[in-house]
């Protein structure tokens, strides 16, 4: 004799605790794998600034800064720098090659005040942009 339809199947509500366990227990796996791949991106270090009067203009002052950087597993991407004054917010002054250990701004006071920078490490990649923690603020004041 042949068992009844409603014994030989599981019940509905253990088939989906258990599919419930199983999604959850692969979401755990992906991302234990996906956090241990991805290194932690270099940050930059401002060691040392200094500007120049009437560099590149007269009436002005052009300022250049250099950092160091230890790359580690990370390849060698890019620099992004910023600057403010005391007045105003952050602005992105443009991307470096990672192999340049410096930066140079001209024009870029043409008064006695104090200049703030900054960098970050950028690399793009096919699976999307890697940013990196900003380095430390450099101050520097522009005397004339």
């Amino acid at each position: 004799m042949a068992k009844p339809l409603h014994l030989s199947r599981p019940s509905k509500r253990v088939g989906s605790a258990v599919r419930a366990w199983w999604a959850m227990r692969s979401q755990k796996r992906r991302r234990q794998r996906s956090a241990a791949t991805a290194p932690t991106p270099p940050v930059p270090v401002i060691v040392d600034g200094s500007f120049m009067l009437n560099g590149s203009d007269p009436g002005w002052a052009d300022v250049s800064i250099s950092w160091e950087i230890q790359y580690g597993s990370s390849p060698v991407g890019s620099i992004e720098v910023w600057f403010r004054t005391d007045v105003d917010d952050w602005l992105s002054l443009g991307t470096v090659p990672g192999s340049d250990a410096g930066f140079y701004h001209p024009r870029a006071c043409n008064v006695e005040q104090m200049l703030h920078y900054r960098a970050r490490y950028v690399f793009e990649d096919f699976g999307g942009t890697v940013v990196g923690a900003f380095s430390n603020e450099y101050p520097i004041y522009v005397s004339f």
